[in-house]
């Protein structure tokens, strides 16, 4: 019953021959448009939510020293933006849940998915997953973050997210052991508006699974970011040149100066 859209940056693709002045005063010919991929993000949800990294960019920038990349799971993956955004602007190895497949499908052909090496996508339910993953013990299976934006399937709700599911102790605990010792949860949450009440008790459930709670105030009157680490951040925002801080300040603006520890 509700319209869920999704945006991406549309980029025009000259062919060789094309004059760069004859396209600028003919929007239909000299070339196409293409979805612009792993740049800034452009719905401010998603932007909050890559934020959401910077409390363990230290911990990233150690695999990139050692040679690795950050795993990153997305729970939900609508038109794919956060994905490539992950993958090809701050270049991680990620791997992304999609419950229905025609999503996938359009996310391919209309909003620029590209799946490689370092990006996999799998159709299944994203909650089931993490706690197969978590009861497999597999080492492949740790992730630096996982990153979930599944919006409730309840019309009576409203439009809201996460699902209640997502919110069980018993489902935040599998996130957790799916994680890694510096690793984050990073979760979209749109609070109902007939539960005044479901915020306060996220918090206080992720408060008790996590180690530290910190909150990003999307200020579209709708979304909030929670970001929960495993282990205690000793500090966030210390800038240094070529890290997953300043590539983040490309994906995310000025969202990295939102971050509230509550």
């Amino acid at each position: 019953p509700f319209l869920v859209q999704t945006q991406v940056r549309l980029v025009r693709q000259l062919s060789p021959g094309d004059s760069l002045m004859l396209d600028a005063l003919d929007e239909v010919g000299g070339g196409s448009l293409q979805p612009e991929v792993g740049g800034e993000l452009v719905q401010p949800y998603l932007q909050a939510m890559a934020a959401g990294l910077a409390v363990i960019a230290p911990s990233m920038d150690e695999s990139f020293r050692l040679g690795g990349k950050p795993r990153c799971l997305c729970a939900g993956i609508g038109g794919g933006a956060l994905l490539m955004s992950i993958r090809m602007g701050l270049q991680c190895d990620v791997l992304g849940i999609e419950a229905d497949g025609v999503v996938l499908d359009v996310a391919r052909s209309h909003f620029g998915l590209v799946e490689d090496e370092f990006l996999q996508v799998r159709v299944g339910d994203a909650i089931q997953m993490i706690q197969d993953f978590a009861h497999q013990g597999d080492p492949d299976m740790n992730f630096s973050a996982i990153m979930v934006d599944l919006d409730s399937s309840d019309a009576i709700c409203g439009v809201s997210a996460p699902p209640l599911e997502m919110t069980k102790e018993s489902i935040l605990l599998a996130s957790r052991t799916i994680l890694h010792r510096d690793g984050a949860f990073i979760l979209n949450v749109i609070p109902p508006a007939a539960d005044g009440s479901f915020y306060k008790g996220l918090i206080d459930v992720l408060r008790h699974v996590f180690s530290e709670l910190y909150e990003i105030n999307v200020s579209n009157g709708e979304n909030f970011v929670l970001v929960a680490t495993v282990s205690p951040v000793e500090t966030i925002l210390a800038d240094s040149s070529g890290s997953v801080l300043t590539k983040l300040r490309k994906l995310a603006g000025d969202f990295l100066e939102h971050i509230t520890r509550i």
